[in-house]
């Protein structure tokens, strides 16, 4: 359906914005390929945008208490050099090497403020735990010092709550957007106030919009069915 930089679309990851589905991981990294090279181009070097791949692969090596291999990967990556980190969050299962899951939240780290953030828009917060195994595998390569104590990192913030039990990926897409605006465009707002239910309600038909003008718009031999 479509190449996009990093990201290969097809057919089947355009039907879930169609209808009453969730969010898979090739739509949430095509839409972070989407802010890096176009929205936040001008600041791209400033902002890390992790995959639902990388971050799954992070998880797994928290679970199994074996963090060398990802501590590896991950100091390849100039990381400390970014003033914002995106981190997709699912609350997929960790010990299976296929990706799934049925919820997104999204994690922030910011350098001035050396602190996490998590935007979840179920009530209650609940992939909070598979946020903490993300942190706790990233503080002690962002931070000077690792803390110990996931509660002194992670900072859950206030957000739109979903309506609904499919809009977790919607909410996470906007989220995003909302986040680098406020930290590269002087948007002083609430991120609540950004991400409104009107906001969110129609970013799905904009999702399908934007892919579909894109399409278009590369040629033919970049796309791929």
């Amino acid at each position: 359906m479509l190449s996009y930089f990093d990201s290969c679309l097809r057919t089947s990851d355009i039907c879930l914005l169609k209808g009453h589905k969730w969010l898979n991981d090739n739509l949430i990294g095509f839409w972070f390929d989407y802010l890096e090279n176009d929205l936040y181009k001008d600041v791209s070097h400033l902002i890390e945008f992790l995959s639902p791949t990388v971050v799954h692969f992070i998880k797994s090596a928290a679970n199994k208490n074996n963090a060398s291999d990802v501590t590896s990967m991950l100091s390849t990556m100039p990381l400390k050099e970014k003033q914002l980190i995106i981190i997709p969050i699912n609350d997929h299962n960790i010990n299976k090497v296929e990706m799934g899951g049925t919820h997104w939240s999204l994690l922030v780290y910011t350098a001035n403020k050396q602190t996490f953030e998590h935007y979840d828009s179920h009530t209650g917060s609940v992939n909070r735990t598979h946020a903490e195994h993300v942190v706790d595998i990233l503080s002690p390569i962002l931070l000077a010092e690792q803390i110990t104590d996931p509660d002194l990192d992670l900072i859950e913030m206030e957000c739109t709550q979903q309506e609904n039990n499919y809009d977790c990926g919607i909410h996470l897409i906007c989220n995003t957007e909302a986040v680098c605006r406020k930290l590269f465009r002087e948007d002083n707002r609430h991120i609540s106030d950004i991400c409104t239910p009107k906001a969110i309600s129609k970013a799905r038909r904009d999702l399908l919009d934007l892919i579909l003008t894109l399409k278009r718009q590369i040629p033919e031999k970049q796309t791929t069915s």
